[in-house]
């Protein structure tokens, strides 16, 4: 049981990265529906001052991921969570039904 548990604790974990990227991409898309006065923080571009009057029109470029980033993550979870059902499939019947199911 211990290595279905490492399993499902490594897929929470690439779980969590995931739905990371997702946040920050959803939150610059949200922002980019009104591309007109949104900018981007934290580049070595000039931005005009009167954009940086509303914060909540800015995009943070230290959070925003990388394409490799990106597939890193998403390959990682896919793997993660293939590793948690082939661990919880090789549990006897008696052990699956105490533990968490892996998740989807």
């Amino acid at each position: 049981m211990t290595e279905y548990q490492e399993a499902y604790d490594a897929n929470q974990s690439a779980t969590a990265e995931c739905n990371a990227i997702a946040a920050t991409i959803k939150s610059a898309g949200a922002i980019l529906k009104d591309w007109k006065v949104a900018t981007m923080d934290n580049i070595e571009i000039n931005v005009p001052g009167l954009l940086f009057e509303n914060p909540h029109m800015r995009i943070d470029a230290r959070k925003w991921p990388t394409a490799a980033a990106i597939a890193s993550a998403l390959t990682n979870y896919h793997a993660t969570k293939r590793e948690e059902n082939v661990k919880y499939n090789a549990l006897p019947l008696k052990f699956q039904k105490l533990i968490n199911p892996p998740t989807n």
